[in-house]
């Protein structure tokens, strides 16, 4: 068994979160939500693990969790930031203040956009609980 290597397995959980976070985008952008794009970030996130990370483990199942829950945090936001970006013409930087600052006072908005996290955390939720338990046999 070869030794784990947690800094460079989480590395491979970032780099492999990517192509899903990239996946949500899109589907984002076509105004849907999918689950495969949780799928998509929980597996890719636990072969990245996996392909620099050199074994896996019960402290690797908890940093490709956080992972994960990183990497889904930056797809949802990325979808409203670029669709700001679109519709008001602003730069990246703009569009996230002004997506934080009307969560801050906008509360119909804010009940939106959790509702919107709680849908997007429960897709990746049901993606990570396919992939941990193909990963870790349970």
């Amino acid at each position: 068994m070869k030794e784990e290597n947690y800094f460079l397995g989480a590395l491979g959980a970032i780099i492999g979160s990517i192509p899903g976070i990239i996946l949500w985008v899109i589907i984002g952008l076509l105004g849907r939500v999918a689950v495969i794009s949780g799928v998509v970030i929980a597996v890719g996130c636990l072969l990245g693990y996996c392909w620099l990370g050199k074994n896996i483990s019960k402290v690797s199942a908890i940093i490709c969790a956080l992972v994960i829950i990183v990497a889904t945090f930056v797809g949802i936001n990325s979808n409203y930031i670029i669709t700001f970006m679109k519709e008001f013409g602003c730069s990246f930087l703009e569009a996230a203040t002004s997506l934080f600052y009307l969560i801050s006072v906008d509360k119909g908005f804010m009940a939106s956009y959790i509702g919107n996290m709680v849908i997007g955390y429960l897709f990746s939720i049901g993606g990570a609980i396919l992939a941990f338990f193909k990963f870790f046999r349970v």
